[in-house]
């Protein structure tokens, strides 16, 4: 069996993803949080995929080591145990850093002079997405971080990935399971900001679909951006530049895998089908690679 294990507050975003797929598949998944114990729930042969990494931080990230210490030592395999490595500002240092990012984050107490504006602060920890408008200069940066007065924000080299201004954005969403690349969406709206699939035309739904059934487009970035993070389980958010540079916004441990909407009969039914559909592919091949580990190490 496969168990997610998040932050005890964030267990809605998986719930009804192992709901549906439990309901679909044979292999079982399992919803459980860093404040029970692995010994409670785990046995022989489970595989743990640890989440929320970037969401962590104090006491919350004490207990998750502690989970993840205990879930070792009973020989149960875990996934995404590096939690320091997972933050959301330092998966993009380490990807900017590694050439894969065309741009850079700063904390918002170490900007540097030499920072390529526009930029736009947003939360380390939070999943609320920018917490400010475009800034194009230091003078309304510091502006900006006095009044938001968060030590916790982080600071971000703004890149417009659009091929012309008449063009949507458009943000690409594919999960990564441990090797596996499963493609979520492709959302397009008219802010930089896009967040869902609000902008549902017949044009971008085909953009979408070809998305979705291309299987080798931005397969191999995804996969090496996640093995030079140390990530196993998440979702990659990113865009496509012009010239075809990926720009990956972050890698997010823990996102709601699916929703209410992505369940009813609709236009973007067969989005869900075909997701779940491969993700059980990948997480049949988790759980019986755990099994095997198990027995080799039990």
């Amino acid at each position: 069996m496969i168990y997610f294990v998040t932050h005890p507050h964030h267990r809605y975003t998986l719930e009804l993803f192992a709901s549906e797929f439990n309901r679909r598949f044979g292999l079982l998944l399992g919803v459980q949080d860093y404040s029970i114990r692995p010994a409670e729930y785990a046995t022989w042969g489970d595989t743990i995929i640890a989440c929320d990494q970037e969401r962590l931080r104090g006491p919350n990230l004490a207990q998750f080591y502690g989970c993840i210490r205990e879930a070792e030592s009973r020989r149960t395999r875990v996934l995404n145990a590096g939690a320091d490595r997972l933050g959301r500002l330092e998966v993009l240092q380490t990807l900017s850093r590694a050439g894969v990012n065309p741009f850079n984050a700063y904390p918002a107490d170490g900007v540097p002079d030499g920072v390529t504006f526009p930029v736009f602060c947003r939360s380390r920890f939070g999943h609320g997405g920018p917490i400010s408008a475009l800034i194009n200069d230091a003078d309304e940066l510091a502006t900006v971080l006095a009044e938001l007065d968060c030590p916790s924000s982080m600071v971000i080299e703004y890149v417009d990935t659009r091929s012309s201004t008449d063009e949507p954005y458009h943000k690409y969403g594919a999960f990564f399971f441990d090797g596996t690349v499963v493609k979520r969406h492709c959302f397009a709206g008219s802010k930089w900001t896009v967040r869902n699939s609000g902008n549902c035309t017949e044009r971008e739904l085909k953009r979408e679909r070809a998305y979705i059934f291309d299987p080798a487009s931005h397969q191999s970035t995804i996969a090496s951006a996640c093995g030079i993070v140390g990530c196993q389980y998440g979702r990659v958010d990113y865009a496509v530049t012009s010239d075809g540079r990926i720009c990956i916004f972050e890698i997010n441990t823990n996102p709601t895998v699916i929703d209410e909407e992505d369940v009813k009969v609709g236009e973007r039914q067969w989005l869900c089908d075909r997701f779940l559909v491969q993700a059980e592919r990948a997480l049949a091949r988790i759980d019986a690679e755990g099994r095997v580990l198990s027995a080799r190490y039990g």
